[in-house]
């Protein structure tokens, strides 16, 4: 693995953890000293507004102080939130293989997840994910288990920022983003085992109270139900399920997803689809409101070296879109690709790993068809300490 302690003893990295640091202190003395009375929190945190560093701090202890405000009324009414972190992180680097979760798990993948390799070779998933703007992020873990992460996305010559939280346990999980282009609070809450295999959990986004939805989750053997709905007079209503079916290792799986507006009492968009996964190869097939007819196909040619593919034909227009992609993985952990769409625009992604788990991903693409338009390309360094 590439070391990363030159960039670690670069002046801006230690100006930047040294922000995050004294940040994290005061934010933590602040809520210590009050935690008593959440409500003064606030009051508190308004009055550090003053001075030129004030909307920085205020963003950063914002998001510390949801959750000590979560812990507090958890802690109030008998239920701690601080039991031991879920630690079980799902290794992606099985992104390259077929042998992905369609195949492997007893119960079925969530309707989105049909050709999620396919899906992962072509666009990206928790690795390889083409990003032609320059995006940085921070992420640290505090004492108590909770993932802090600070963002940054500079695109057409501004800077966007978002901070987010994450407390995960095996019993609940909070998450709260703020971000800074558009000022708004983002909070969900999950309470998980509810019922045998049942989620529950609620979001929204702060002051927009008509975002609130409830969100139930159903996982059986064979079976996956998701649904949501808008929290209004006229609610909004989200649903898909799965079912799946697993002979000799390979795995097919049937699904729909439809969508259903009371406010104007149609359904708005539906779905339908079914996937195959062998040893070495995966297939999904979908058809939706808008008369599109997608395939997705991804093969393991070796154990480092996964192709892709994806058509998608509309109906009505006759339309069709072709697109296929090559992903190798090297030895030192590093992952290629190479995109080719039909339109002649190709993209390639080279993701260096890091120490610690950290990463920098370098992305282009160019028009092979006319190669006088101007290039994109970014880049994401994305660093865990």
């Amino acid at each position: 693995m590439t070391s990363i302690a030159a960039l670690r003893g670069s002046s801006l990295f230690r100006a930047f953890r040294s922000s995050i640091s004294e940040q994290t202190a005061i934010g933590r003395r602040l809520f210590a000293s009050q935690l008593k009375d959440p409500p003064g929190m606030f009051a508190t945190i308004g009055a550090m507004g003053a001075g030129a560093g004030g909307a920085v701090l205020i963003a950063g202890v914002g998001v510390y102080a949801v959750f000590q405000m979560a812990f507090w009324i958890a802690g109030s009414t008998g239920r701690s939130l601080n039991g031991e972190a879920n630690k079980a992180k799902i290794d992606n680097t099985a992104a390259s293989s077929i042998n992905s979760a369609d195949n492997t798990m007893a119960t079925a993948p969530a309707f989105g997840d049909l050709g999620r390799t396919a899906k992962d070779v072509l666009y990206g998933g928790r690795e390889g994910l083409f990003q032609f703007n320059n995006v940085a992020s921070i992420t640290t873990r505090t004492a108590d288990g909770m993932d802090f992460a600070v963002k940054g996305v500079h695109r057409d010559g501004k800077l966007d920022t978002e901070l987010k939280g994450t407390y995960d346990t095996s019993s609940y999980k909070i998450i709260a983003t703020l971000a800074q282009a558009t000022g708004k609070l983002g909070l969900s809450a999950a309470a998980k085992e509810v019922a045998p295999g049942v989620t529950v959990g609620v979001s929204g986004t702060l002051p927009d109270v008509d975002s609130a939805k409830l969100a139930v989750d159903y996982v059986a053997p064979h079976v996956t139900l998701k649904t949501s709905t808008s929290l209004t007079a006229a609610p909004k209503v989200d649903a898909a399920v799965t079912t799946a079916f697993n002979r000799s290792g390979r795995n097919v799986v049937a699904g729909a997803e439809v969508s259903y507006d009371a406010a104007k009492g149609t359904v708005s968009k539906w779905a339908i689809g079914s996937g195959y996964t062998a040893a070495d190869y995966q297939l999904a097939a979908m058809l939706n409101d808008k008369k599109d007819v997608s395939l997705l196909i991804a093969h393991s040619v070796q154990s480092d070296l996964t192709v892709g593919a994806e058509a998608v034909r509309n109906l009505e227009s006759a339309e069709t879109a072709l697109s296929a992609a090559v992903q190798r993985r090297l030895a030192s952990g590093a992952l290629q690709k190479v995109k080719v769409q039909h339109t002649g625009i190709v993209s390639v992604l080279h993701e260096q790993i890091l120490e610690g788990k950290s990463k920098i991903t370098l992305s282009g693409q160019f028009d092979a068809k006319d190669l006088s338009k101007a290039p994109k390309y970014g880049m994401g360094l994305d660093l865990k300490y």
